[in-house]
C-alpha cells in the first residue's frame, strides 16, 4: 500500500483504491486475453481468420466508443472499463461466431484442424 499513499500524496484524496474498480479492470483483463487468444488462434489460419480478427477488432473500436460516450458522463470510471467488457464481449462473441458460420474448423489435441 506504499503506492496508494504516493498517489494520494501526489493526486490528492480522489485517487484512493477502489476494490470494486479493480475487479473491473482485473475483470476486463480477462476479456482482453480470452480475446487475443481467439485472435491467435484464427489469425494462425490464414486470410480468412485475419479478416475475421480485423473485423471484429473494428466493431470493437466502434462499439465501445459509443458505449464510452454513453457510459462515462453516467458512471465516470465505472463506465468506461465497463463499456471496455462490454465491448470486449461482442468482439469475442462475433470472433466465435464468425469463425463457426465461414470456417470449418476444429480443434483437436490443441491443433487447429479444417474438416
Amino acid at each position: 500500500f506504499l503506492l496508494e499513499f504516493i498517489i494520494i500524496k501526489l493526486y490528492g484524496e480522489r485517487y484512493q483504491l477502489n476494490l470494486l474498480l479493480m475487479f473491473f479492470f482485473a475483470l476486463a483483463s480477462v476479456c482482453i486475453i480470452i480475446d487475443e487468444f481467439y485472435a491467435w488462434f484464427l489469425n494462425s489460419i490464414g486470410n480468412e481468420g485475419i479478416k475475421i480478427v480485423t473485423f471484429a477488432a473494428i466493431i470493437l473500436a466502434v462499439f465501445n466508443l459509443g458505449i464510452n460516450v454513453l457510459l462515462i458522463p453516467l458512471l465516470g470510471s465505472f463506465g468506461a472499463v465497463v463499456s471496455l467488457i462490454i465491448a470486449l464481449i461482442v468482439c469475442i462473441n462475433i470472433e466465435v461466431g464468425l469463425a463457426k458460420k465461414y470456417l470449418n474448423v476444429k480443434v483437436k489435441n490443441g491443433y487447429a484442424i479444417r474438416n
